[in-house]
């Protein structure tokens, strides 16, 4: 199997969206069609997203030149354990010295997940940058009590900082553990953003993870992961939150 990348980076799109809309099948897509969020917040569309390694300074140079309309600068998946501080230190300058311009792009940053050991080291890191990023993204969520620790650690690493507008917080959910208690930590999510620095703004659904964990093999046609794809969609909507497809593999099919 393979899998488009485009500056080492993964395009991710929802196939049959793609199919019926003439899109290159190689982005990733939101099922958001609302234009304000809860408590009319204002929107950001994540039609497609793409992942560049915070690492990589030449693929970051890439950014204004690139079309998706959600640029993540990571520092989890995209990078090797070798240059996680490489990463870290990269995109605290690219956003203390808005070397980047994101050309009106959603401006985010994945982080390590929270048991990683990694992700505390990355928000004391990039968020003391000068500049912060419109949006955040929480891989590996596996329990409402990770969105607690994230909450507290978040706050710590902010300090006193004064927000003109909350961080927006993206989750990622790749277990079947996690896939079982997504309501629960949807429920948690929202009633955390009434009072931390973050609104939860997303659920991207992480497919090959999810496949490794219950054991399938990952096929072109998905019919593998229909119930779990469905189901994302379903608990994201009663939460009033993005849904952001699998990852499309079959991009030269």
């Amino acid at each position: 199997m393979k899998t488009l990348r485009f500056c080492s980076s993964l395009f991710r799109i929802n196939s049959t969206q793609a199919n019926k809309n003439g899109i290159n099948p190689a982005l990733r897509f939101s099922t958001t069609s609302t234009i304000w969020g809860p408590e009319n917040k204002r929107y950001i569309p994540r039609r497609a997203v793409l992942y560049v390694p915070g690492s990589d300074e030449r693929k970051l140079k890439k950014i204004p030149s690139l079309g998706a309309d959600c640029i993540v600068m990571d520092c989890e998946d995209g990078v090797a354990l070798s240059k996680k501080a490489a990463a870290r230190s990269t995109i605290h300058r690219v956003l203390d010295k808005q070397e980047i311009d994101f050309m009106g792009k959603d401006c985010s940053v994945r982080f390590n997940s929270a048991d990683s050991g990694l992700c505390e080291l990355d928000m004391v890191e990039v968020l003391s940058a000068a500049h912060l990023p419109t949006t955040v993204h929480l891989p590996k969520v596996e329990s409402p009590e990770q969105l607690d620790w994230f909450s507290e650690k978040l706050s710590h690493a902010l300090g006193s900082r004064r927000l003109q507008e909350k961080l927006r917080l993206i989750i990622f959910t790749e277990s079947a553990q996690s896939l079982l208690d997504l309501p629960a930590i949807c429920r948690r999510g929202v009633e955390l953003s009434r009072d931390a620095p973050f609104s939860l703004d997303g659920v991207v659904f992480g497919s090959d993870d999810f496949c490794a964990d219950i054991g399938a093999t990952r096929t072109n046609e998905a019919k593998e992961l229909s119930f779990a794809r469905q189901y994302v969609v379903t608990v994201a909507k009663a939460f009033k939150l993005q849904a952001i497809d699998l990852v499309y593999i079959d991009y030269k099919g």
